[in-house]
């Protein structure tokens, strides 16, 4: 804050008051209030407590918190993930991709946006499968399920191993 010609200060979110006008019979004063934060009840923000990491994880929820902004949207990669924060705070479970993914809030009208998060998801993403085999005498049946498979269509082969000692003869049942 500086002073300024006749017995003023200014400053940023100075409010400015005579004492001369508040107190009858006193010289001129002034006083100075200085406020931090003048126009809190305008402003507006959205503020993501993570930081950037490499998550071992697909799926992950983004925390923060919000000021002046009640419904927003959360941005991962081009993927919209929209929110309420009625009491200023939030999370919201989102599916990471496999390589970065960089994350953003902003307001549902877009005038307000956070900080870009990056998270990195530390592995390739490979579809989960159950394999097992069921014994009766001599013929063993080969089965799979598949648990978990973000990557679409999946198709498998049993193969014979080239080394085994035995005589293998696989036969197809129209599982794929």
């Amino acid at each position: 804050m500086q002073s300024v010609g006749d017995n003023r200060c200014v400053g940023s979110g100075t409010l400015l008051l005579s004492v001369r006008d508040v107190w009858p019979f006193r010289s001129v004063l002034l006083l100075c209030l200085v406020l931090f934060t003048p126009f809190r009840a305008f402003a507006q923000s959205i503020v993501l407590d993570e930081r950037d990491a490499v998550l071992w994880r697909q799926d992950a929820v983004v925390s923060g918190t919000t000021m002046g902004v009640s419904s927003a949207v959360l941005h991962r990669n081009g993927e919209a993930y929209p929110f309420e924060a009625p009491d200023g705070v939030f999370e919201v479970p989102i599916v990471l991709e496999e390589g970065v993914n960089a994350i953003v809030g902003c307001s549902s009208d877009g005038s307000v946006c956070s900080d870009t998060l990056v998270w990195e998801l530390g592995y390739r993403i490979r579809p989960e499968l159950l394999a097992r085999a069921v014994v009766s005498g001599s013929t063993v049946n080969l089965f799979s399920e598949v648990l978990e498979n973000p990557l679409g269509e999946l198709t498998y082969d049993w193969i014979a191993d080239s080394q085994n000692p035995e005589l293998v003869v696989l036969t197809d049942n129209g599982e794929t």
